[in-house]
């Protein structure tokens, strides 16, 4: 998983991230600095992909995201939130 493109961010954000194949239970976490997840992107395709996080979706302040692979952490990357 890559960094967040761009960070900080305001409109949107991306972040690009590969699944070995017949990966299962793939997903990706964002969290607050509290630790509560606000939201959870599921992950279905081997390969390269990415996602797009809408800033407008999220309050401005500090986010951490986890790519996770079943019940294994994978990464752990920080983005922020402008407004």
């Amino acid at each position: 998983m890559e960094q967040n493109t761009p960070n900080p961010f305001y409109n949107k954000t991306i972040i690009q991230y590969f699944l070995p194949e017949n990966s299962r239970d793939a997903q990706i976490q964002i969290s607050n600095v509290e630790g509560k997840i606000v939201k959870t992107f599921p992950l279905s395709t081997g390969g390269f992909g990415t996602i797009t996080v809408n800033g407008g979706e999220l309050a401005a302040g500090t986010y951490f995201y986890t790519l996770n692979i079943g019940n294994t952490t994978i990464a752990i990357k920080q983005m922020i939130l402008t407004k």
